[in-house]
């Protein structure tokens, strides 16, 4: 390879080396309890995701949408919580037990409505 073809390669490698983007690489740590928490979350998102519960809130007069966006708003304890339970249910087993976390779900649903003015009694809008 002659000499200034070198001179010339070299100089275009120097050039696209400097127009490459720069980026650094970040690491952070992350807390256990927002890993946890995380996992909490995604029990209780997969379990209003399921047919037979999103069914049953139906029958109950509740938009699973609705139910998930609630859900996506609770605490990280409340979630915690929902996810305990969820993984303390007998597969196929106890049939009252469902209902009975529906039914605590749907009450934390409430209960977070009526503090953020949702369901706040009061005079009727037309």
């Amino acid at each position: 390879m002659p000499r200034t073809a070198k001179a010339l390669l070299c100089r275009l490698l120097v050039v696209l080396l400097a127009w490459m983007p720069y980026q650094a690489a970040r690491a952070e740590l992350i807390a256990t309890a927002e890993v946890v928490a995380q996992g909490d979350r995604e029990t209780v998102e997969r379990f209003l995701s399921r047919a037979e519960v999103a069914q049953q809130l139906q029958k109950l007069g509740i938009e699973p949408k609705a139910a998930a966006a609630r859900a996506a708003a609770l605490s990280d304890d409340e979630a915690a919580l929902l996810a305990r339970e969820i993984g303390t249910l007998p597969v196929g087993g106890n049939t009252a037990a469902p209902f009975a976390l529906v039914a605590v779900i749907l009450i934390i649903i409430v209960l977070i409505g009526m503090v953020v003015g949702a369901f706040a009694p009061g005079p009727a809008k037309s």
